[in-house]
């Protein structure tokens, strides 16, 4: 399975989709450095958006984005919603008509808050009594430089195991990209 045109924003939206997707996921840096041609040390919003912008109109990519963002490119300015499930499951679904580019949006924030907001339909979070909130398990990832704390791939694991409605929507868009390229 080839992750290759999946561009998460940020090292916990990485360990998200290689988690759901279960395969291993070369960092995004790496992903990104490659696709643009030159070293990428740090990605966020508008690095994802230039490696979106890269592809040609006919290939499948899709973007993983929070919503912590102040500015969005203008390139993202003309997606369209095309699947709304933010009220219910934190995420939106977006697509640039005439092509096959799309990007996923986590709401309302970070990736920690949809995270956290997502435990909050299961029983994951009393096996993790030491995070009280999102900011609580925010915290986790500044732990870490690089990649993600053992603890944050822990309880991603556990969400990814609880499945709720907004893992299995996750898992069904990301899907569907990988599969149009294989």
């Amino acid at each position: 399975m080839s992750l290759n045109r999946i561009f998460p924003e940020c090292f916990t939206d990485t360990a998200l989709v290689s988690k759901i997707l279960q395969v291993e996921y070369q960092s995004h840096y790496y992903s990104l450095s490659l696709v643009l041609g030159e070293p990428v040390e740090s990605v966020g919003f508008g690095g994802v958006a230039n490696g979106m912008m890269k592809y040609s109109h006919d290939n499948v990519i899709v973007g993983l984005f929070d919503n912590d963002f102040k500015r969005s490119p203008s390139f993202l300015k003309a997606f369209i919603i095309v699947d709304d499930r933010r009220e219910a499951e934190g995420l939106a679904l977006h697509h640039l008509p005439g092509t096959k580019k799309f990007f996923i949006k986590l709401y309302p924030k970070a990736v920690e808050r949809w995270l956290w907001d997502v435990s909050g339909m299961t029983d994951v979070r009393k096996d993790f009594p030491a995070y009280t909130d999102w900011k609580s398990l925010a915290q986790l990832k500044k732990q870490y430089d690089l990649g993600v704390s053992p603890e944050m791939g822990k309880f991603i694991d556990a969400l990814i195991a609880a499945n709720p409605a907004p893992v299995q929507t996750l898992r069904i868009w990301l899907s569907m990209v990988v599969n149009e390229n294989e």
